[in-house]
């Protein structure tokens, strides 16, 4: 098991959107987002579920502050650009909006929807590289 994050780094990481999703607007609710994402199964589950013919991508549907939020990460804001943006749009402190949001992004990535990267990984992805001029 790893060591967790110090609060200086966790802020500095950035959350980057799951590559495979799928992102629709609803065709019934135009204030809905729908999110799908492809499930993964390991080890002894992945034959069991190709047994049982599981289903093989789940949906979410987010809306209101929650779709809001989504929308916004774009894999260059940190998690400290967040806090701030929701301290500065919904006048609450820097503790208020610091818990919503880490709650928020740990569930994102329990639902496998996003990552979380080291601000350094992000950037040296953007930067062209030598090899290819």
């Amino acid at each position: 098991m790893t060591a967790a994050l110090d609060f200086e780094t966790q802020l500095h990481t950035i959350p980057v959107r799951n590559e495979k999703l799928r992102i629709t607007p609803s065709e019934h609710r135009p204030d809905v987002v729908l999110v799908e994402v492809e499930l993964r199964y390991g080890g002894l589950l992945a034959g069991l579920a190709s047994f049982v013919n599981a289903r093989k991508r789940k949906r979410y549907e987010l809306t209101g502050l929650s779709r809001e939020f989504f929308e916004v990460l774009d894999g260059k804001l940190t998690v400290e650009n967040l806090i701030d943006q929701l301290c500065a749009s919904d006048n609450l402190t820097f503790l208020e909006s610091r818990a919503l949001v880490t709650q928020y992004l740990r569930d994102l990535m329990q639902r496998g929807l996003i990552a979380i990267v080291p601000e350094e990984s992000v950037m040296r992805a953007e930067k062209p590289s030598r090899e290819s001029s």
